[in-house]
């Protein structure tokens, strides 16, 4: 990008080049974390995923689960490993 254009492969400009100008840029948001996870003190996404490791040893062995980024409880495992390989959310064990 020069000066808010976007150099792209083209058939004009020197070299090949076609100058653009930018009309909008996407902004990628980290989706915000539940209240159920705050209440636990995970704040960020990194902390998710930390606590969700030390989960590791015994987290299939629950029954209430939680993904803190959809807001969303699950009642099984099974479904809540679904949510973790569909999504790729960080499902926590809640009980």
């Amino acid at each position: 990008m020069v000066a808010g254009r976007v150099m792209v492969a083209g058939s004009g400009g020197a070299g090949g080049w076609d100058v653009r100008p930018v009309t909008a840029l996407r902004v990628v948001s980290v989706p915000p974390v539940s209240a159920r996870a705050r209440a636990r003190g995970l704040y960020t996404v990194e902390s998710l995923k930390r606590e969700v490791l030390t989960q590791r040893a015994t987290w299939w062995q629950g029954n209430a689960y939680h993904c803190p980024l959809c807001d969303v409880d699950f009642g099984a495992a099974q479904s809540a490993a679904e949510h973790v390989v569909r999504e790729q959310h960080p499902v926590l064990r809640m009980d």
